[in-house]
C-alpha cells in the first residue's frame, strides 16, 4: 500500500501522462507515421515516372501514326482495402488517341513497332490491342471498331499503403499527359 502522502504524487503523474499522450497525439507523432508519409512520397514519385515515360511513349506513338491526343486522365486507384475502405492506392492513367482513319489489325504490328522505338517491349495481343512494358509500367492500347481512335491506358502494379485521413487529398487527375 502507498503511503499517506502519495495521492497528490499520483494524481500528479496521472495528469502529466495525460498531458504528454494529448501532445503527442495533436502534433501527429505516431508509430507509423514516417511510413506513411513514406509510402505518400513513393505514390507521388510513380505518379511523376508513370506520366513521364507514357508522355514519351504517346508522344513516338502520335509522331508515328500520325494522331493526336483526345484526352488523358489519371487515377488514384484502390489496389488494398479494409472493411473501412481503401488503404492503399496505385497511380494509372487512361485517354485517347484521335486518328485520320480507322485503325486496322495490321496497323497494330506498326504500333506495337513504335512502342518498341519508345523503349518497350511491345506485343500485338489479340485483334485489337497492343501491350508495351517497360521495367514496372505497362502501357495498352486498343483500337476502337469502326472509329479513328486508340483508347490507352497505362501504370504500375505498384500499391502504395496511404492512410484514411490522407485519401481526400488523391482523386482524379485531369489532364496529365500533355504532348510535344
Amino acid at each position: 500500500m502507498m503511503g499517506r502522502g502519495s495521492g497528490p504524487v499520483v494524481r500528479l503523474a496521472v495528469v502529466l501522462v495525460g498531458v504528454i499522450l494529448g501532445v503527442v497525439a495533436m502534433t501527429g507523432c505516431r508509430p507509423g507515421s514516417g511510413e506513411e508519409e513514406a509510402q505518400e512520397q513513393g505514390l507521388r514519385d510513380s505518379r511523376d515516372q508513370t506520366v513521364t515515360e507514357l508522355t514519351a511513349a504517346l508522344d513516338t506513338v502520335t509522331a508515328g501514326l500520325p494522331a493526336q491526343l483526345r484526352f488523358s486522365q489519371g487515377n488514384y486507384d484502390t489496389c488494398r482495402s479494409d472493411l473501412r475502405g481503401a488503404t492503399g492506392y496505385a497511380y494509372s492513367v487512361n485517354g485517347r488517341l484521335d486518328l485520320a482513319v480507322a485503325p486496322t489489325r495490321a496497323d497494330l504490328t506498326r504500333l506495337a513497332g513504335l512502342l518498341t522505338q519508345a523503349g518497350f517491349e511491345a506485343e500485338v495481343v489479340d485483334e485489337a490491342t497492343v501491350r508495351g512494358t517497360k521495367d514496372d509500367l505497362t502501357l495498352r492500347l486498343s483500337r476502337l471498331d469502326q472509329e479513328p481512335a486508340y483508347l490507352f491506358s497505362g501504370g504500375t502494379d505498384e500499391c502504395f499503403g496511404i492512410g484514411r485521413d490522407r485519401a481526400g487529398d488523391y482523386s482524379v487527375d485531369k489532364d496529365p499527359i500533355q504532348l510535344g
